[in-house]
C-alpha cells in the first residue's frame, strides 16, 4: 500500500486518496490519472490530471469544506523541501495529491522489482538492480551472490519492507542524503 495516500490531521480527521488509476501511456509531463479524495471516509472530490503538465482537475462535492481542508493541510502538514529553489514550502492540497500519486506508482514498480531482482546500494551509494535469468523470486542464493561480489553493499531485499521502500523511494526521487542517513542507522 502506498504510504502517503492518507493524511491525519491534529484532530484525528483524515484525508485519503483512493481509487487511484494511472494511465502511464497518457502521461507526459505529469502522471495522467483519476482518483477520489475522501475526508473522514466521505467523498470530497474526484481528482484527475490529463498528464500534460497542467494542474489537477477537481470535481468537488462540497466547496466550502474543500477550501477548509486546503487551508488546514497548509497549516498542519510538515513543510517540504522544494527541489527547484531549495526552499521549504507549505504543502498544498494539489502537491499532496501529486506526491501520493507519484509514491503510489513508485511503490508498484518497487514491489514488482523486489520480487525478481536484488536491489542494493553499492559501496559508492548508488542504487543497483541485479536480475537473474529465469528468476521469478529472489532466494538466499541470489542474496549470497550479491554479498560475495558487492562487498559493503546494503541489500534492500533483506530489510523490513517499509524501511526498504523508504530508502528506495528516496533514491528514485533523488533524495539520496535521506536514504544514506536511513542506511547508516542499520
Amino acid at each position: 500500500m502506498p504510504y502517503k495516500n492518507t493524511f491525519k490531521f491534529k484532530d484525528d480527521s483524515t484525508l485519503t486518496l483512493k481509487n487511484i488509476k494511472v494511465f502511464r501511456s497518457g502521461s507526459e509531463e505529469t502522471f495522467c490519472f483519476t482518483s477520489s479524495l475522501y475526508y473522514n471516509n466521505k467523498l470530497l472530490a474526484t481528482i484527475s490530471n490529463h498528464g500534460h503538465g497542467g494542474s489537477n482537475n477537481e470535481s468537488i462535492t462540497n466547496h466550502t469544506l474543500f477550501e477548509q481542508i486546503e487551508k488546514r493541510l497548509i497549516e498542519e502538514h510538515p513543510k517540504y523541501l522544494c527541489e527547484w529553489d531549495n526552499v521549504h514550502r507549505s504543502m498544498s492540497l494539489e502537491t499532496w495529491i501529486n506526491e501520493a500519486i507519484n509514491e503510489s506508482e513508485i511503490y508498484k514498480d518497487y514491489i514488482k522489482d523486489i520480487r525478481s531482482k536484488v536491489i542494493f546500494i553499492d559501496d559508492k551509494n548508488k542504487l543497483q538492480f541485479i536480475g537473474f535469468k529465469k528468476c521469478l523470486n529472489i532466494r538466499d542464493i541470489h542474496l549470497d551472490y550479491i554479498k560475495k561480489n558487492y562487498k559493503n553493499s546494503k541489500i534492500l531485499n533483506t530489510l523490513h519492507k517499509e524501511k526498504a521502500f523508504k530508502i528506495f523511494y528516496s533514491y528514485v526521487m533523488d533524495e539520496n542524503i535521506e536514504a544514506i542517513k536511513e542506511l547508516s542507522k542499520q
